[in-house]
């Protein structure tokens, strides 16, 4: 199977070890295409001193630690185990573990444990706390471990994650994982913008209301879905190198990712209409915002030259 690669920063790096448990976290994110390589580049950037070796979604999965690294996923189980990460959150009911989005996610990971099994010879067998204290080998939870090593407090992936199901759909994966390529996304909220680039030949992205980025083909550097946010996003820019991407928001703040730079934005400072738009400059330091009654706010490199006054 062809997995996409995103290091995580926090990890050991070892030579060889021995792998004995698979195990099975959310990652308190939202049920999203994108949450895998969200998830993934947030471990990339050290947004906290953690990562998983795999974090799966509806469409996707990305590893983000090498199976013969540790990853800092489950303190306890760490140095013998493999963390996967599932779009989701410990609070969800069985009805939501259940629902079209989840099934696909489970199969996915399914048939990625099926892999994992069968090369490490794992069991597709349950381990509790005090089997995991008795030394056996199998699946088990975040909150198993938390419960037999008493060094996190964590309880995902929460107590109507279905197991049995789960360990039913890796039992009966026969051969390599397929992820299914007509899973249309999960939009929150409306859309506002699309983003393209030359460097990204026909592909785009849209831009959700809620800062989520989707595209199938297009670069993901990061989004803002699953981020609470003071106003709505209304557009997007693309970098000149087309490595990176703003996002702006009705109250004009601004949000980079990529190579996007921040230089400054209008979030906090009250204003006489909402933004509705965002042009960065040539060089890409700098950016202009808009707002719905003609006012410019300029930023960076990017020069003042008067603006309009609109009726709104």
């Amino acid at each position: 199977m062809d997995i996409p690669f995103v290091q995580a920063r926090y990890y050991t790096p070892t030579a060889k070890r021995a792998i004995d448990l698979i195990v099975i976290h959310d990652m308190e994110y939202p049920e999203r295409l994108d949450a895998a390589e969200a998830v993934a580049q947030f471990f990339a950037r050290g947004g906290s001193q953690a990562s998983a070796h795999y974090c799966v979604d509806a469409d996707s999965i990305v590893n983000c630690v090498h199976d013969h690294d540790v990853a800092w996923h489950a303190p306890g189980a760490n140095h013998h185990g493999i963390g996967i990460e599932h779009a989701g959150y410990a609070r969800q009911t069985a009805a939501e573990w259940a629902d079209d989005y989840s099934e696909k996610m489970l199969t996915i990971s399914a048939a990625l444990c099926a892999e994992l099994c069968l090369k490490y010879g794992l069991p597709h067998a349950f381990v509790d706390a005090s089997g995991l204290l008795k030394g056996y080998r199998g699946f088990t939870t975040h909150w198993e471990v938390s419960k037999a090593w008493h060094q996190s407090d964590h309880s995902d992936p929460g107590p109507n994650f279905p197991m049995q199901h789960y360990l039913d759909l890796v039992r009966g994966t026969v051969g390599p994982a397929v992820i299914p390529q007509e899973v249309r996304p999960v939009v929150n909220a409306p859309i506002v913008a699309i983003l393209s680039h030359p460097s990204w030949g026909m592909a785009y992205a849209e831009v959700g209301a809620d800062g989520g980025i989707f595209g199938e083909k297009s670069p993901f550097f990061g989004s803002a879905g699953g981020t609470p946010l003071n106003s709505p996003i209304v557009d997007g820019a693309v970098t000149p190198s087309g490595q990176g991407y703003w996002l702006v928001a009705a109250d004009g703040g601004v949000f980079n990712y990529g190579d996007a730079g921040f230089h400054g934005s209008m979030g906090g400072t009250a204003l006489a209409a909402p933004v509705m738009g965002m042009t960065p400059t040539p060089t890409g330091q700098g950016y202009w915002l808009v707002g719905k009654d003609g006012g410019v706010f300029s930023f960076g490199d990017a020069s003042y030259e008067g603006s309009v006054e609109a009726k709104v």
